[in-house]
């Protein structure tokens, strides 16, 4: 359950479409025409009878972009969706869009038989993923460096994607819940005596002090981040998230832009720190935190994909501002034991920004 080190957008890019089965079909209430199909841990609606349980079909899921010139997806673009989103039909909430294994045939495939439960077909289906206007400029890559191979970038699974693995891993294990901040990652690391300043991809330089990563740089100087990072005397990597104004239209509805810290980098150990050692090294360093929500045994929640998609719907940044959700991690104890990183985003957050 780690964060895979070199993929952005690691729940889009590896969950965009794929060969899924029918774990349930749920009723929904009033409506005799659709039901619910749950596919791992997402839930969608789909047409009455038109699956069984057990059944395999292709599966798009949340900020998949198909091919609208593909006939089977034509309806889309004609009710106005320009990805595959988070969608609200009388109180039920349906994510993703499920489809036959004829769409794969409709394509041009052959032998479609080969492809079987969790293979990917975004290629084959032709589907990209939606990346938003304002972190478009986070792939382009220019004269920058890329993103350190020797630190893991950021993102973590979404529990809808593995939760049983997910759930499972954090079972008889203290965990700890935080805020999911609604801004851009940042990353600064010393290295061998050498400073970074990153954002999700790429190394910034100096030619982007003014452009698109004027507010690392805002970050680096307002937190001091520089020199504090090089006189710990160690091959380090802090990471966390820049919130506010001009970031993500500003949902958390911040006076000023903050850098809130989530996450360090120990590079020799090739080990995350835990999360006291986080809090220790982030008080040292004068620099602020994510929001704790919870802290202690797994045990003592609802140990399911609702469970903590309800978690994440009671966040917010402040009245009428829903919070994105919340990040659930469990330190390393041993190999055997590794550490575990998942988020739940919110439903009422994905419906009220139309995402």
């Amino acid at each position: 359950m780690e964060d895979k080190e070199n993929c952005p957008y690691v729940d889009s890019i590896k969950n965009l479409a794929y060969i899924a089965r029918v774990a349930q079909l749920l009723p929904i209430h009033g409506k005799d025409l659709v039901e619910l199909a749950v596919i791992r841990g997402w839930k969608c609606i789909v047409k009455k009878g038109s699956f069984k349980v057990g059944d395999m079909g292709v599966y798009l899921g949340i900020n998949a972009v198909p091919d609208f010139s593909d006939p089977n997806f034509q309806f889309l673009a004609l009710e106005g969706f320009d990805r595959i989103k988070t969608v609200n039909l009388d109180g039920v909430v349906s994510q993703g869009l499920l489809g036959p294994l004829e769409w794969l045939s409709d394509r041009g495939v052959k032998n479609i038989s080969r492809f079987k439960e969790g293979d990917s077909v975004a290629v084959e289906m032709g589907v990209s993923n939606f990346v938003p206007p304002e972190e478009s400029n986070q792939y382009e890559r220019k004269s920058r460096a890329m993103f350190p191979s020797c630190v893991p970038k950021t993102d973590a699974l979404r529990i809808q994607h593995d939760p049983e693995g997910s759930l499972d891993a954090i079972r008889n294990r203290d965990i700890t819940v935080t805020r999911k901040e609604d801004g851009c990652s940042c990353t600064v690391l010393y290295n061998k005596g050498v400073y970074q300043l990153c954002g999700r991809n790429f190394v910034w330089n100096d030619a982007d002090k003014q452009g698109i990563g004027a507010h690392y740089f805002e970050m680096q100087e307002k937190y001091n981040l520089k020199t504090k990072v090089a006189a710990l005397g160690r091959n380090i990597a802090i990471q966390g998230e820049i919130c506010g104004p001009d970031i993500n239209e500003n949902r958390m509805e911040l006076k000023s832009r903050i850098l809130s810290i989530f996450d360090a980098f120990d590079i020799d150990k090739q080990a995350y720190l835990s999360f006291d050692e986080l809090g220790r090294l982030c008080a040292e360093l004068g620099l602020p935190t994510v929001p704790l929500i919870y802290r202690g045994p797994a045990s003592a929640l609802d140990l399911s994909v609702d469970g903590f998609l309800q978690i994440a719907d009671k966040t917010q940044y402040c009245e009428n501002a829903p919070g994105e959700g919340v990040v659930v991690k469990a330190d390393a104890v041993s190999p055997s034991q590794p550490r575990v990183n998942f988020k739940a985003i919110s439903n009422r957050y994905l419906l009220a920004y139309d995402l």
